[in-house]
């Protein structure tokens, strides 16, 4: 039912428009090619005349598949059935991951598949469009009226030189918590500049006297918005801009027509960073990724490399 390519359709651009697939779309894509050792496989399914994206990167020989790369949910594919994982494992060994990993939001999709998984707490702002902030709670309220004091001065950014800050922000945040990086400066500069051309994109940062003191990246996809990267220069977190930062997405988000706004998964050995995303009305739930070995010697030897750089780092 699928044909697979590393050029999208002549119709791809519209397709992701329609269906607000920002995710899916070649412009995307591009952002991660541009950063990392990856490329895009465009699917497209003749019977349904619905595409994803499968986002392939490369550890050393292993080739890591994921479907709707960093957020899943995929246009008409509210429920992932296991027929449609093994249709889409079929494609050409050239173009396919030795595993493909399949995101499932306990918001956005009611999937469960017959694979390993990992699983991890996820929370969300339900019902965005009814969400109101004098109805979350006082102490939320008294700590913006304190932040909106400090002076910080919120603008979306559209200058991709400011990539190397936003990196150097996240690597200090990253490191504070004993976590690895994951992205570089490139994908925070194409970020920046991506944002400057589609609106479903926001890169805001919070400066203070001439200095960014923090930043927010956020995107629109389908009838959710995404809170995917944040942090806050050292100097500046006892001041708490990060708040500003995310009460000014979630306007943003629910002014752009969002349902709701997720604040995406987060470490299970960092419970204070899900308290902090429930101060502002949000639900938690169990996030779930499975793993689909399609050549299964080759995804054997990566879980195991991958479990023992667990076990050393």
């Amino acid at each position: 039912m699928y044909t697979y390519g590393t050029t999208p359709r002549h119709d791809w651009g519209d397709y992701c428009r329609n269906n607000n697939a920002l995710i899916h779309s070649a412009e995307w894509q591009s952002v991660l090619e541009s950063a990392f050792n990856c490329r895009a496989v465009y699917s497209w399914n003749t019977d349904t005349n619905s595409g994803l994206t499968i986002t392939v990167f490369k550890a050393g020989p292993f080739k890591i598949g994921y479907l709707g790369f960093p957020t899943g949910n995929c246009p008409k594919l509210h429920t992932i059935a296991m027929n449609t994982v093994q249709e889409l494992c079929a494609g050409p060994s050239e173009l396919m991951p030795h595993c493909l990993r399949i995101s499932v939001s306990a918001f956005t999709n009611d999937s469960m598949l017959d694979y390993p998984c990992q699983s991890q707490p996820e929370t969300a702002i339900q019902d965005l469009q009814n969400w109101e902030l004098a109805s979350v709670s006082k102490k939320l309220r008294r700590d913006l009226k304190k932040v909106q004091k400090a002076g910080f001065q919120l603008h979306k950014t559209e200058t991709p030189s400011d990539g190397q800050a936003l990196f150097n922000i996240y690597r200090t945040t990253v490191e504070s918590h004993g976590g690895s990086l994951r992205y570089n400066v490139g994908y925070f500069t194409s970020l920046i500049a991506l944002s400057a051309r589609n609106p479903n994109v926001l890169c805001l940062i919070a400066l203070k006297d001439g200095n960014i003191a923090g930043f927010l990246v956020a995107c629109m996809h389908m009838y959710s918005a995404y809170y995917l990267h944040g942090g806050t220069a050292p100097e500046f977190r006892r001041q708490s801009p990060s708040d500003l930062l995310v009460n000014r997405a979630i306007e943003w988000s629910k002014q752009g027509g969002a349902r709701q706004f997720n604040l995406m998964t987060s470490p299970r050995s960092q419970p204070s960073l899900v308290r902090y995303k429930e101060k502002w009305g949000a639900d938690t739930r169990e996030h779930r990724t499975f793993t689909v070995p399609v050549n299964r010697p080759f995804c054997f030897l990566f879980k195991s490399a991958e479990k023992l750089h667990r076990f050393l780092g």
